[in-house]
């Protein structure tokens, strides 16, 4: 099972002056690792593998951003 997100989803983002944004970027990180955390585990119970892409994967070795 394959997973796509923006780099920036997959780390923990740092705090910043614009409260609401950081909020915002805090509480989709969070709904995210929770997600993830129930798709390894149906994963795992399936036998299959679960992976997470960001464009750095989708795009490695393109001139495209």
């Amino acid at each position: 099972m394959v997973e796509i997100k923006p780099k920036k989803q997959t780390i923990k983002p740092l705090p910043k002056k614009n409260k609401r944004a950081y909020l915002n970027e805090c509480i989709t990180y969070e709904t995210n690792m929770c997600k993830w955390k129930a798709a390894e585990s149906f994963c795992k119970t399936q036998g299959w593998a679960f992976k997470i892409l960001t464009e750095e994967n989708l795009f490695k070795g393109s001139n495209t951003k």
